[in-house]
């Protein structure tokens, strides 16, 4: 049976009786209605978040609704807030029945989770960047338990460029830690204070320090990559294809394996967006040279690494052209790729499930702990970065 589950966190709650109006709007079916999992639970306390967890079963499941002890005025209050979101659940869930996600390229030798969980220590708040760094920048470093040797990944918070924090990065970074990756959940300077190429240039930083520590945390120098959601997939994806033969290509911070969710993969697709030109500090007219340098699409080539592409098919945020186009280039120039699609899911709610990150964590097994790797750096000097 395949399961999908979505988790949305927002800052209210809904009791029993909200949920079935909403059914009734959606006008679903009372079958359709058993077929929708919706739990809204009680709020993380120190956040001040609820959390609202759909899971639909293609074959069946049940409708549960757990009540917060809030009053009921409050409650009322505040449900308005999150009906839209509530919604667009159940409108998702809908299209979910008739089938959860599509996965091209997944080559036959993929071994299903192939490393079972382990423990991870978590170290953070240290600082990656050298002294002479523009801005002091820090990161937390998830370390599985045993002796090694461990393929790396850096991780990478999305937020338009300019804010979110890499704690949106936690779960995952501990998720991908347990099946035995050192994980360096990293931040990185925002736009628009500061334009691109800094934020490629802090992710390039972070590889170089993962490389510089290899011995003490016993990485495999030569098996590491990148990570992220959002503007993070966009930087992971942008670390991944930036090579010997473009501008920005820092010596040693090369990597081996990309996963990329709702990915931007041409900022040129977004010329009047005030997000992509707060990243550049200059309009497409005045520079298109520094616009195509800042797109991953624009500089995939023949030795980029393989790539893992998870996006939602509603996502009217960064459309599901961009990673029908990355999946295209890269296959184009002979890159092994994945492509994974969620249907029915926006972009925020891509970034909560589950499935693609299990996918993507089997996807760098089979390129960062099985496979030979496409590109091998025997240097671990750091180089330096031009800023």
């Amino acid at each position: 049976m395949l399961a999908c589950e979505v988790k949305l966190h927002h800052q209210a709650t809904v009791g029993q009786k909200g949920v079935q109006t909403l059914f009734r709007r959606q006008a679903l079916s009372r079958r359709q209605q058993a077929l929708v999992n919706l739990v809204v639970t009680p709020s993380m306390q120190e956040l001040g978040f609820h959390t609202a967890i759909l899971t639909s079963h293609c074959a069946g499941a049940r409708v549960t609704c757990l009540q917060n002890r809030r009053g009921r005025e409050e409650q009322r209050e505040r449900a308005g807030k999150v009906g839209f979101m509530i919604r667009q659940v159940l409108l998702a869930s809908v299209l979910l029945l008739t089938g959860c996600a599509s996965h091209e390229g997944r080559p036959s030798n993929a071994r299903i989770g192939s490393v079972g969980p382990v423990d991870v220590t978590v170290t953070r708040d240290f600082v990656y960047t050298p002294a002479d760094w523009p801005q002091p920048l820090k990161a937390d470093l998830y370390k599985p338990a045993g002796n090694g040797p461990f393929p790396g990944v850096i991780m990478i918070h999305g937020g338009g460029w300019e804010g979110r924090t890499r704690e949106d990065m936690n779960e995952i970074s501990q998720r991908v830690a347990e099946r035995g990756y050192v994980v360096l959940n990293m931040s990185y300077r925002f736009a628009p204070q500061w334009h691109f190429p800094a934020q490629l240039q802090d992710v390039q930083q972070a590889v170089l320090w993962l490389r510089g520590h290899a011995s003490d945390l016993n990485v495999l120098t030569n098996r590491i990559g990148t990570w992220g959601y959002s503007a993070g997939a966009h930087l992971a994806a942008l670390a991944g294809v930036t090579g010997p033969n473009d501008k920005w290509f820092v010596e040693g911070s090369r990597v081996q394996a990309v996963v990329a969710g709702g990915t931007p993969v041409d900022i040129r697709y977004y010329k009047d967006g005030p997000l992509t030109n707060g990243l550049t500090g200059v309009s497409y007219d005045e520079n298109p040279g520094l616009w195509r340098e800042a797109s991953p699409l624009a500089l995939v080539s023949s030795d980029d690494p393989p790539m893992f592409l998870y996006h939602g098919t509603f996502d009217f945020t960064v459309g599901e052209n961009n990673a029908h186009a990355m999946y295209e280039a890269l296959n184009t120039n002979g890159i092994p790729a994945e492509l994974y699609l969620m249907r029915g899911l926006e972009h925020m709610s891509t970034f909560f499930v589950d499935r693609p990150v299990d996918n993507g964590i089997d996807f760098l097994d089979l390129y960062l702990r099985q496979a030979k790797p496409k590109v091998a750096e025997a240097d671990t000097d750091a180089g330096r970065i031009r800023r």
